[in-house]
């Protein structure tokens, strides 16, 4: 039997495997006119997304915490990106809302990684990754997207700035 650490970044891994593949899905649903299919897809995403970063976090392994912080932002591609282009078309705030919601979550993503590159602990927090996911899926099943964007970006503004002050008083206790 393999190691508890080997076995967590087996799982993580395969995990981020699950949530690519859900991402695509969700991107092909809502691009074809399918907004309910793409919330339970962006679910399966966003929960595998989040399950596979902490794996990953727990397991200590490279590899599956690079695979992991992928999948995350392929699971925002695969699911706001679509969701710029079909909501476009409308003229309503959702095509603004999910482009500002895409960056704040790669900034948010960003300084995560500059603090870990950097030497500083800065926390995974699985529980705002996996209310993103949880967010989104509820606002397309509802076939009301915008309340979830909305919540999706107060998360992502407090967690980058969370973050971001960490590392600024790691970075001045240094």
């Amino acid at each position: 039997m393999p190691p508890v650490a080997s076995r967590s970044a087996h799982d993580a891994l395969a995990l981020a495997a699950l949530a690519v593949v859900a991402a695509g899905a969700s991107a092909w649903a809502l691009l074809g006119g399918e907004t309910r299919l793409a919330g339970i897809a962006v679910l399966v995403a966003g929960l595998a997304a989040s399950s596979a970063s902490v794996l990953a976090d727990r397991a200590g392994s490279p590899r599956a915490g690079f695979a992991a912080e992928a999948a995350e932002r392929l699971f925002d591609a695969g699911s706001l990106a679509p969701l710029v282009w079909v909501a476009h078309e409308s003229g309503s705030r959702v095509a603004a809302l999910a482009l500002v919601v895409l960056g704040t979550g790669a900034m948010a993503a960003y300084v995560r990684a500059r603090g870990r590159g950097l030497g500083y602990r800065v926390p995974l927090w699985p529980a705002y990754r996996a209310g993103r996911g949880v967010a989104l899926a509820v606002g397309l099943l509802a076939i009301r997207p915008e309340p979830a964007l909305w919540a999706m970006l107060a998360a992502d503004v407090a967690v980058g700035v969370a973050r971001w002050r960490r590392v600024a008083v790691a970075g001045d206790a240094a």
